[in-house]
C-alpha cells in the first residue's frame, strides 16, 4: 500500500513539473507567421554580409531560400527567432553563364527584430556537426519545430 501511495505522489509531482515547464513556454513567446516579403527580406538580409570567396576573379552572389517551421516572437518585446532550413547557393558568373559554386541546405534559428511590419535580420545559430548533432538541434529548435 505504501508503494502505491509513494508511486502517486511521485507520478503526480512528474505531471506538476511538466505542466509547469509547459506553461512557461507559452508565456515566453507568442507564434506568427511571416508574410511572404518579409520571408523574402529576411533571406535577403541573410545574405547580404555573406563572403563571396571568388570576388576577386568572377561576378558572384550569394541567394537564399527557406522553408520556415515555426516564427515566435518573445512577449513584450520585438525580438523574435525564425525555426526554419536555409538553402543558401553562392554563384559566379563566367562567360555570361551561372554557375554554382558553393552552398549547402542547413538548420537555423534565425534572430530577427520587428518593426511594424518590417523585420531585420540580426543573428543565425545552427547545430554542431558531428555527434553532438541532434543534442544541439534539440536546443536550438523548440520541440514542436524539432519534430517537424
Amino acid at each position: 500500500m505504501k508503494y502505491k501511495i509513494h508511486a502517486i505522489c511521485i507520478l503526480g509531482v512528474m505531471l506538476m513539473f511538466l505542466s509547469s515547464c509547459a506553461s512557461n513556454d507559452n508565456k515566453s513567446s507568442e507564434e506568427i507567421h511571416l508574410t511572404e516579403k518579409q520571408e523574402e527580406d529576411l533571406m535577403e538580409q541573410y545574405v547580404e554580409n555573406m563572403e563571396c570567396y571568388y570576388d576577386e576573379y568572377l561576378p558572384n552572389v550569394w541567394a537564399a531560400s527557406c522553408k520556415i517551421f515555426g516564427v515566435e516572437r518573445e512577449n513584450d518585446t520585438n525580438i523574435g527567432y525564425v525555426y526554419a532550413y536555409v538553402l543558401e547557393v553562392e554563384y559566379v558568373n563566367f562567360k555570361d553563364t551561372a554557375y554554382e559554386q558553393s552552398g549547402g541546405y542547413v538548420p537555423a534559428k534565425i534572430k530577427i527584430e520587428f518593426d511594424d511590419s518590417n523585420i531585420k535580420y540580426l543573428d543565425s545559430e545552427y547545430p554542431e556537426d558531428g555527434e553532438a548533432y541532434q543534442d544541439s538541434m534539440k536546443e536550438l529548435f523548440p520541440s514542436k519545430y524539432y519534430s517537424r
